[in-house]
């Protein structure tokens, strides 16, 4: 399960850079 925190981590971090930044978590 760690693993795919990782990754979801990085999907938010990537997305940050194209899309707004207050809620990340959101789909």
């Amino acid at each position: 399960m760690i693993y795919f925190v990782l990754v979801k981590t990085l999907y938010v971090i990537f997305s940050c850079h194209s899309f707004d930044c207050s809620n990340p978590f959101d789909p």
